[in-house]
């Protein structure tokens, strides 16, 4: 790692981190405040009342255990699989970009590379950057999701499951950074790189909601990485360690490929 570098990485992106860190926090606290035990009570009761149109009930249905609300089910997910997901994954599409295609596009990774540093030096601070700014952004979530269930819902929410969701979609964040980050180091051109590090993260959460959607699309999820982050799997005390292996596998591979990829490639310096 370059210390200097890692340092400009941390200037030139801290604003985001705090809005893309700071928006999933509020939000959770809201709901940590909202999901009470009489709300639960009474949207369990509106599920199964039959009022509501069957494709929204089925939906639903997909996503929550209808006849046993608790507040974490709802957190796995409404939180834990869209908030949780959603906001880390444009976070990653950002800056995964900007670390390197971008600054090759602009003809700013020229200045960087004359000074005496190699390109390994700057592929693995930038990567460093990427997985240590979802670090905070999570361990921020964690730390924010355990305060507001200590004092807004203390019997509620349960923080072993809640902490293992909080590390389930900081794995998956991990895996997608490794995905925007690759194709960052293998084009030289922004709009390149931005039409497949983004296409492929928000092809999976598309494909995610198609299969939650409909019982005959349900298959549709093996297509998508975010079925590894299976937060029903961790609400019924499953074995998750697979998909935390997978999730874990699939980002260093990407990471490595793509510092592999640009340390051999021609750059238009």
């Amino acid at each position: 790692m370059n210390l200097p570098l890692f340092k400009q990485a941390i200037k030139s992106n801290w604003l985001l981190l705090v809005i893309f860190t700071a928006v999933p926090c509020v939000f959770l606290a809201v709901m940590i405040a909202v999901f009470t035990t009489d709300t639960l009570v009474a949207m369990q009761a509106m599920l199964n009342s039959g009022k509501l149109p069957a494709n929204l009930t089925q939906m639903m249905g997909n996503r929550l255990d209808l006849n046993n609300l608790t507040l974490t089910g709802i957190l796995a997910a409404q939180y834990f699989q869209m908030m949780a997901v959603i906001f880390p994954m444009i976070y990653c599409i950002i800056v995964g970009n900007k670390l390197i295609a971008s600054q090759v596009d602009r003809g700013s990774m020229a200045y960087v590379l004359s000074a005496p540093i190699e390109r390994n030096s700057v592929t693995v601070t930038q990567a460093m950057y990427l997985i240590s700014s979802l670090v905070v952004m999570f361990g921020s979530i964690g730390l924010v999701g355990v305060a507001a269930g200590q004092i807004l819902q203390p019997d509620q929410l349960d923080f072993r499951q809640f902490l293992m969701m909080d590390a389930s979609d900081f794995l998956l964040a991990f895996a997608i950074g490794g995905i925007t980050f690759c194709f960052s180091c293998i084009f030289n051109l922004s709009k390149h790189s931005i039409a497949l590090g983004a296409g492929f993260p928000l092809a999976f959460f598309v494909i995610t909601l198609l299969s939650q959607s409909d019982d005959s699309l349900k298959n549709l999820k093996y297509l998508s990485l975010i079925t590894f982050s299976d937060t029903h799997l961790i609400i019924r005390n499953g074995n998750s360690l697979p998909n935390f292996i997978a999730m874990f596998a699939i980002g260093v591979a990407l990471y490595a490929i793509g510092i592999l990829v640009f340390r051999r490639k021609d750059l238009p310096l």
